[in-house]
């Protein structure tokens, strides 16, 4: 019988059913607050004084963690800026560590 990460397939023969992902961490997720709630917009966050920023995680990234800054151009332009955010986060909890 074949199984997927959750369990085994359904195939329509008895006793074989799907088990559903775990709902714990989903419930959690949907409850989180989103920019209509909290008051932020996405436009509010990339305001005028967003380009240093990036720029700043850009660098950081380029000079600290050079592969990790390679595969971040990899992706899509539109999430690359919060990839670089992640990524120079990382590198400076490495260094204060």
């Amino acid at each position: 019988a074949q199984s997927s990460a959750w369990g085994p397939l359904r195939l329509g023969i008895p006793g074989l059913c799907c088990r559903r992902p775990p709902l714990g961490l989903y419930a959690r997720v949907r409850r989180l607050p989103g920019p209509e709630v909290s008051g932020r917009s996405v436009a509010a966050a990339s305001g005028p004084g967003a380009w240093g920023t990036d720029h700043y995680c850009l660098e950081l990234l380029r000079k600290r963690d050079y592969e990790g800054y390679l595969c971040s151009l990899l992706l899509p332009a539109e999430s690359r800026s919060s990839v670089f955010a992640l990524r120079a986060f990382n590198v400076e909890l490495a260094q204060a560590g």
